[in-house]
């Protein structure tokens, strides 16, 4: 595999030159010593964190045109003595977009600081600002103990987080409270399931940082057993990367959902795990993330998807590792339902679909950089959408299916005690009028297209509607009339066939359409319509059987 630590180094120069660009070096201003977030105003400690391990690593790193430049552990002063400043009298630190008193915001901190302080414990010599930094550094270690065993976490991830944060701090203190509340949480079980998803299915996100922090206790610890959560997870992580190296989030239950990072987030998962398991397959991950960060630096100067050079110092058998771990590409092609997370990943070269169990956009399909995404709504009592519990396989494909029954109340048999209605037993009142919606939608991917069926049964004469949104911009060829789209276009195709282009010639071609009323745009009791996209969209209404094609 490529030499990732090399490779890398003039980026990382240039990481460290705009680092102490930004810091802000004006004495009267009472954010001296740290990087302003322009953006939000803010001023976060966890970037302070953060520049000082990159400072302290490079001070360190032969390899770097900064090797002994006391510039770096002077502006690392300045930094921590700013994160000493704002630390809480129980120990904790202030994530000011969302939490305080945060005992996980100084665990995200030491996961910065923690591999940079063992590379420092190694190294550092006499000078006096390497002394003061140190100190001031593991003065912030030993308070983030106490609010770590003591204070509490909200989010499943969170206890991976103080794990991996509290697995560095016993390697820098002894302090056996550290391995004591890391064995509580370990006590729990890792909620990695056997497909390799994490509890919040946050393939954007928070699947990352777990991996992160069990591999830190896995190579702390020497438990190397805890590998194995990362490897399945790194395995499933390739079924949600879109063949325009995207990630599918659709179905994350954290702030990421529905959003589109690229693939090259989860370059540090890849590249630690090839060297702490020699997987070839996770090697050859690495290298081609690595290459297309090289290219982007050079063709842009934009910094992105960089290892921390202090897992190299730590680890000088990287170094042979690199040489001798023979890259192999893995599949792309893949089909997998999984039942527990409520979704269901294939792609054939490069096109692929995704159903999602729960969600109003219950499939996407993506060829290229192109998607579609669907949604299958109807105003029943406010609870006739497609939001299917289940994904369910079937001989040619797959099935969504929703069952939904509504009623209404009768006047109480005996008069209730008191006429305010918020005060009224409704228990008592009779349930008449039942109806029911039943919503089956059966999904098939072929080679070239995707075939779908609809079928609605129950209530009779409820409008439904097929929304299925595209970017806009493109061509849309309706055989007797082509026009461009904008955003916002809201349109509804009738009998017969709609083709919609690509500027770069990518087209899906819609057959089957159908249209028996233009009540969708403002449907009641639906989604609102996506003002940033085209949304072509088919009615009708129940009780039905609609059939429709998408070649590609």
């Amino acid at each position: 595999m490529l030499n990732h630590f090399t490779l890398t180094q003039k980026i990382t120069d240039k990481k460290v030159e705009l680092a102490l660009k930004n810091q802000i070096m004006d004495e009267d201003n009472i954010y001296y010593g740290i990087p302003y977030d322009f953006k939000t105003g803010l001023c976060e400690l966890r970037p302070c964190a953060g520049i000082a391990s990159l400072f302290i690593t490079e001070y360190y790193n032969t390899n770097s045109k900064y090797y002994k430049n006391m510039l770096l552990i002077q502006r690392a002063i300045l930094a921590m003595q700013f994160i000493k400043e704002r630390t809480n009298s129980d120990g904790s630190t202030d994530l000011l977009e969302t939490n305080f008193h945060d005992a996980t915001h100084n665990a995200f901190m030491i996961h910065d600081l923690g591999p940079a302080m063992l590379v420092m414990r190694e190294r550092m010599g006499d000078e006096e600002e390497e002394k003061l930094l140190y100190s001031l550094c593991m003065e912030f270690i030993e308070v983030s103990i106490d609010a770590m065993v003591n204070l509490g976490f909200h989010t499943p991830n969170h206890r991976w987080v103080l794990s991996g944060a509290l697995a560095y701090c016993y390697k820098l203190t002894n302090d056996v409270r550290c391995t004591e509340t890391i064995n509580k949480f370990l006590s729990e079980g890792i909620d990695c399931d056997e497909n390799g998803e994490y509890t919040e299915r946050s393939a954007g996100v928070y699947n990352r940082v777990c991996n992160q922090t069990i591999m830190m206790m896995a190579d702390l610890l020497d438990k190397n057993e805890l590998f194995n959560h990362v490897t399945r997870n790194l395995k499933l992580a390739k079924m949600f990367f879109m063949p325009d190296n995207t990630i599918n989030t659709l179905n994350s239950t954290r702030q990421d959902m529905g959003r589109a990072p690229n693939y090259r987030v989860y370059y540090e998962d890849y590249l630690y795990m090839a060297l702490y398991t020699e997987n070839g397959e996770f090697a050859y991950m690495a290298d081609e993330m690595l290459k297309k960060t090289l290219a982007e630096f050079e063709a842009t100067g934009k910094i992105a998807a960089l290892p921390d050079n202090s897992k190299f110092l730590l680890h000088p058998e990287w170094l042979d590792k690199m040489e001798k771990i023979e890259p192999v590409k893995g599949e792309t092609d893949y089909e997998r339902l999984m039942p527990k997370s409520g979704i269901m990943c294939k792609r054939i070269g490069d096109t692929a679909l995704t159903l999602i169990a729960k969600r109003h956009i219950f499939c996407r399909l993506q060829k290229g950089s192109h998607t579609i995404t669907f949604r299958f709504g109807s105003p029943f009592f406010g609870k006739g959408n497609l939001l299917s519990d289940t994904i369910e396989k079937t001989e040619k494909g797959y099935k969504l299916h929703m069952l939904s029954k509504a009623d209404y109340m009768a006047a109480f048999d005996e008069a209730p005690e008191s006429s305010v209605w918020e005060e009224m037993d409704h228990t008592k009142r009779r349930r008449v009028a039942e109806q029911e919606l039943e919503i089956t939608a059966e999904i098939e991917m072929l080679e070239n297209s995707v075939k779908m069926k609809f079928i609605t049964e129950g209530c009779g004469k409820v409008p439904t509607k097929l929304e299925m949104m595209l970017e806009a911009g493109g061509l849309l060829d309706l055989g007797a009339a082509e026009f461009f789209t904008n955003k916002g276009d809201y349109i509804y195709l009738k009998d017969g066939d709609a083709e919609y282009i690509y500027n770069d010639g990518t087209s899906f071609k819609f057959k089957g359409a159908f249209n028996k009323h233009r009540f969708g745009k403002n449907m009641r009791n639906t989604p609102l319509y996506d003002a940033n996209s085209l949304t072509l969209c088919l009615t009708d209404y129940t009780n039905s059987k609609r059939e429709i094609e998408i070649e590609y």
